[in-house]
């Protein structure tokens, strides 16, 4: 008889073969939540399959509409719909009462679905220099005008080298792209549209308008995040933060734009480079070299 392994409980069972996951588990009383009744209503059954997922079957139509509506990983799989054919072993992903009010409420959202899955990516961090000492000295009409002119021009230079801008934060943003190259790229774009809006910014408030970028390629976790209407889709991790430290260090560089090792070395052939900086980053061991990228030729 198959065996399914649960080691999050430290349980092991025999289960009838072509008998489901979830009653497997029932009948090993394992609690398994099922809040509507193991039909592929819900997605309070849902484990991830750590072995064995070819002893499973396939998923059923109503099971891939649920994984397509949540966006479920690979690996993900609704244990009232998975069959056993051979030994699995498989995770809990709802453990308790509270886990099950949240994928419920996953149901009822109408934002942006997915549970969670790791991407390598390349991350671009992008900030206004000095833009505190500007929005205390003008009006808030000003402020949000050059911040929306601003980023109307960003976005356009970020989706024209295959990107997208995650996160808005005030005078900063965080853009995802797939090639470490279409993230330098992006912000080369930048720099100049930045170049070419201090211009504007001279004209009609007496100051100038600079941008420094740091880009780094990573691991993350890509996933939708927050609650009700608020929910987006964001990514964490630890190159997330890195990536946002690089470009912290453009202004103790006096440059413009700064990318870490892993991106330069898929770069260097593309642009031109300027001054390696080595430094301590806040909350990272040893140090890290950072490259100035510039325009080539």
């Amino acid at each position: 008889m198959p065996i399914v392994s649960w080691p999050a409980d430290s349980r092991r069972a025999e289960c009838a073969a072509d008998s489901t996951l979830l009653a497997c588990s029932l009948a090993a009383s394992l609690p398994l939540a099922h809040a509507c009744g193991g039909n592929a209503k819900c997605s309070t059954c849902r484990v991830l399959v750590l072995e064995g997922a070819a002893h499973l079957s396939p998923p059923t139509e109503a099971e891939r509409e649920m994984a397509t509506r949540l966006g479920f990983p690979e690996g993900v799989r609704l244990a009232c719909q998975a069959r056993i054919h051979g030994d699995v072993t498989a995770w809990r992903l709802v453990i308790d009462a509270e886990d099950e009010a949240l994928v419920e409420g996953e149901l009822e959202n109408t934002g942006p679905h997915s549970l969670g899955e790791e991407q390598h990516v390349a991350i671009l961090f992008c900030d206004i220099r000095n833009f505190t000492t500007f929005a205390e000295s003008h009006s808030a009409y000003d402020v949000i005008h050059v911040l929306n002119r601003w980023y109307v021009r960003a976005e356009k230079v970020v989706q024209s080298a295959n990107g997208r801008i995650d996160n808005v934060m005030g005078d900063g943003f965080l853009a995802l792209f797939q090639e470490p190259r279409d993230a330098v790229r992006a912000a080369l774009g930048l720099v100049a549209a930045a170049n070419q809006m201090s211009a504007w910014v001279e004209s009609q408030f007496g100051s100038g308008f600079r941008i420094g970028c740091g880009v780094h390629a990573g691991d993350v976790v890509l996933g939708a995040v927050g609650a009700g209407g608020a929910r987006r889709m964001t990514v964490v991790g630890d190159a997330v933060n890195l990536a946002a430290r690089v470009e912290a260090e453009t202004k103790n560089a006096g440059v413009d734009v700064l990318v870490t090792a892993a991106v330069w070395e898929r770069v260097k052939d593309q642009v031109e480079g300027g001054k390696t900086v080595d430094v301590l980053i806040k909350g990272k061991s040893g140090r890290y070299a950072l490259h100035e990228v510039r325009v080539k030729g």
